[in-house]
């Protein structure tokens, strides 16, 4: 199961909160079933007497310069958590956010559960923590061993399978998520992330 950050403005991410089928939109845009498909799955999660009522139809979302850029932090999402926050599942905010961040956008399945989305004010929290974190930090803080009795998925941690050096696929995985974070921040926007 890979993890994806999608970066979006704070007004995309209202309108998004406010009717989650949108999310498709700034997910797989231009894929008219899949958005069809979760406006159908929405309404069904509704309350009957919503699903009675006659809904108009959502604008689409417009998006701005800056919105829609991603990363696919892959497999080392999980590890890259309890590298940071030093726990499998939980953590102290701001530094839990790829698990526990932001605001779920319904109970729409939009590739493995619901998206979360993060302000701006969020992310920037977010990385502005994450730059306290060097690679230096990460490989003091690296144990395969906790890592292998923590659960953290891949179980790739006893050095068999692929990666092969799985403590230098967590630290470029790393890079990746702060080169993302830092564009983010500056465009000023926040983001989605999501499970696929």
């Amino acid at each position: 199961m890979n993890l994806y950050l999608v970066s979006c403005s704070d007004a995309t991410g209202i309108r998004c909160l406010a009717d989650p089928p949108l999310v498709v939109q700034l997910l797989a845009p231009g894929d008219t079933e899949a958005y069809s498909d979760a406006r159908a799955e929405h309404r069904a999660l509704r309350p009957l007497w919503y699903r009675l009522i006659t809904v108009v139809p959502p604008r689409p979302l417009a998006l701005v310069r800056g919105e829609r850029v991603s990363v696919d932090l892959g497999e080392t999402w999980h590890g890259i958590h309890f590298l940071l926050t030093g726990t499998a599942w939980q953590g102290e905010p701001p530094l839990d956010f790829l698990l526990r961040g932001g605001s779920e956008l319904g109970r729409l399945d939009v590739g493995a559960g619901p998206a979360r989305w993060l302000t701006s004010t969020e992310l920037a929290l977010a990385q502005r923590a994450l730059t306290g974190v060097t690679d230096k930090e990460l490989r003091t803080r690296y144990s395969a061993e906790a890592l292998s009795a923590a659960q953290v998925c891949p179980e790739v941690w006893a050095g068999q399978g692929t990666p092969a050096d799985p403590l230098a696929w967590l630290i470029e995985g790393a890079g990746k998520l702060r080169r993302f974070l830092v564009d983010a921040v500056r465009a000023g926007r926040g983001c989605v992330i999501y499970f696929a």
